[in-house]
């Protein structure tokens, strides 16, 4: 099994067999080829890949890989037992009420986790599709054949074995935070860190501030279930010694799940890790392929409802050979001959008919047909128009989500026609000010307007701006 983790300085790739990693190997990679999760550089990327596969003769070509939870949406939604026909629906009608975007401007899947008799967690994942799109197109540059993609905080989660935890992976470009119930990832936060200068005491900073700030959105939710001082923060990657003593938190490394090669850090690969898990039964986890499904249905040319023609050929060809019957008969049969006659007129007769009913339902046929094309120019003018405006709102939608900070929240984005409506929460007005300069700075708004501010129960400014497109 060969497990792929690009991330935005390096690139991680583990073979494992069994429960035995043969080989393990991190490289890093130039800045700039892998920005906020989005590979840029899918050729020379793919390339390394390719390479390092090569020069350790590797030629497993099927791998699994992760995808940057970077600008991903997670979402955990709690439904009544249902049948699994109902569950697609449930899903979606969620996923319209959780993510606050347009849902055609993400890749969407969703599972379901059995909660109890009565009740199912329906967990729910939106994508963009450069994260995606970005990372299969890099490993088929690199030879490969991506089976499986998942969001990475997921498949580091899988890893851990406590039942409730803060789960922080910390890596040079920025970190990874989960919060897990019950073994369920609740609420998932990836972040990157504003500069590749920062230090390290800011970065821990800043990763001190989101846990604080998580953890106080998870219990302001979970009043009965808390999480406190006793809840056990599991550290991978970097500024484990430093976050281990800064956060409060019973720290802890991750559990030894596979036996890594003498000398490496398996703290490093938890997404490999985890990656490789999947297909072990480790009690409840999420498990959500993210890879794209291609449309299985496509309209085939000719295809229409209408009249059959199988019947009437049919027809046409019985009555060919109850004639030559006929005939056969006659020959035999002198003293039927003027009755064989008299039939074969008939017969010739509803021959003729046949034929003519053919010829004037082909004329038909023709006359539907066009009629049928002339409908289809139609629509695909009407969906080209709807692709064109699509692409135009996700161009705008991305301008609006690229400068949020990550101490910001958007709890629900409207589009409508020439505005855009944004609404969310920020731990300071400072900040919600700053981040209206910076949409204003974009350029690409013809207005933006703070229309509503308010300062909620938990000294946090709830907010609504609206954005004029046109």
């Amino acid at each position: 099994m060969l497990t792929i983790n690009i991330e935005d300085d390096s690139l991680k790739i583990t073979s494992v067999s069994g429960k035995r990693v043969t080989f393990a190997v991190a490289t890093p990679l130039q800045p700039g080829w892998v920005q906020n999760g989005v590979v840029i550089e899918k050729t020379q990327v793919g390339q390394i890949i390719s390479m390092l596969l090569a020069q350790n003769h590797i030629k497993e070509k099927e791998c699994i890989a992760c995808v940057s939870g970077i600008q991903s949406i997670y979402r955990v939604a709690y439904v009544p037992r249902l049948d699994p026909a109902l569950l697609a629906e449930a899903a979606n009608k969620e996923m319209e009420k959780a993510i606050p975007v347009p849902l055609d401007s993400l890749y969407t899947s969703w599972t379901d986790i059995k909660i109890s008799d009565v009740e199912t967690a329906l967990c729910l994942v939106g994508l963009p599709f450069d994260n995606v799109n970005s990372v299969i197109e890099t490993l088929k540059s690199g030879g490969l054949q991506p089976k499986y993609l998942e969001l990475k905080p997921l498949a580091i989660s899988r890893v851990i074995d406590e039942k409730t935890a803060i789960v922080l992976n910390v890596h040079p470009a920025g970190f990874d935070l989960t919060i897990i119930n019950d073994r369920l990832p609740e609420l998932i936060r990836s972040l990157p860190f504003p500069v590749s200068t920062i230090s390290e005491a800011d970065k821990a900073d800043m990763v001190k501030e989101e846990v604080e700030r998580t953890v106080n959105f998870y219990n302001s939710g979970h009043p009965y279930s808390p999480m406190n001082n006793q809840t056990p923060c599991i550290l991978s990657g970097s500024l484990r010694e430093t976050l281990s003593t800064k956060l409060g938190y019973p720290s802890k490394l991750p559990p030894s799940l596979l036996n890594y090669p003498e000398g490496q850090d398996e703290s490093a690969f938890i997404a490999n890790t985890g990656l490789a898990q999947r297909t072990i039964n480790r009690l409840r986890r999420v498990d959500i392929n993210v890879i794209p499904q291609a449309s299985a249905a496509q309209k085939q040319a000719g295809r229409r409802p209408g009249f059959n023609m199988v019947p009437l050929v049919t027809l046409v060809v019985c009555a060919a050979a109850v004639l030559g019957m006929w005939a056969i008969n006659s020959a035999a049969e002198g003293g039927e001959m003027v009755k064989l006659q008299l039939e074969q007129k008939e017969k010739a007769t509803l021959l003729s008919d046949t034929q003519k009913l053919y010829g004037e339902r082909t004329e038909k046929d023709e006359k539907e047909l066009a009629a049928y094309q002339l409908i289809v120019d139609t629509y695909r003018g009407l969906e080209k128009s709807v692709a064109d405006r699509r692409e135009l709102v996700n161009t705008d939608i991305g301008a609006v989500i690229e400068p949020l900070p990550g101490s910001m929240y958007l709890t629900n984005i409207t589009v409508s026609s020439g505005n855009i409506v944004v609404e969310g929460s920020a731990p300071s007005e400072e900040i919600l000010l700053n981040y209206a300069r910076d949409l204003r700075d974009k350029g690409i708004f013809k207005l933006v307007m703070l229309t509503s501010m308010d300062i909620s129960n938990f000294s946090e400014v709830t907010f609504k701006i609206t954005l004029t497109t046109n």
